[in-house]
């Protein structure tokens, strides 16, 4: 019977080695960069770097026969797509941020210039937000609600 070697064989192999003594594996995919610099990892690029943290791992590697098959358990995965940062220290993810969508940055950006031009009103007049507003519905006419369509 011929045996078909896919990805369960490639990470049934990674995890033996963990379990040997390989105690950090990164697995970077095609068109993909783990960038390290000072110890912190930055993924960047189109796919995922995966990292096999085995620091923790409980393995009978050390006592096992060399045909029977090992035990490895305890085994941290971690899937960092481009943008991801990860100590490889302290084996933590930093803080992930996703991007917002175009609509709530635009509302933002939006807002934010609205707080820009009222901070500067009130800063040429010298007066409170309060006091802005309240000249400002002193100067609307008022609508009750209850008058009658014509």
């Amino acid at each position: 019977m011929t045996k078909n070697v896919g990805p369960e064989d490639r990470i049934v192999r990674i995890v033996i080695a963990l379990g040997l003594g390989a105690l950090l594996y990164l697995g970077i995919i095609e068109d993909t960069a783990a960038i390290v610099t000072d110890g912190v990892m930055e993924v960047a690029g189109k796919g995922a770097v995966t990292v096999l943290d085995a620091r923790d791992a409980i393995s009978s590697a050390s006592t096992a026969k060399a045909s029977r098959p090992i035990l490895v358990s305890g085994v941290v995965v971690h899937v960092l797509p481009a943008g991801a940062r990860f100590d490889l220290t302290s084996r933590s993810l930093y803080e992930v941020t996703a991007p917002l969508p175009s609509a709530e940055r635009a509302e933002i950006e939006a807002t934010e210039a609205g707080m820009r031009r009222l901070a500067r009103r009130v800063a040429r007049e010298d007066a409170s937000p309060v006091r802005l507003r309240a000249v400002r519905d002193e100067q609307q006419p008022a609508h009750s609600g209850n008058e009658e369509a014509p």
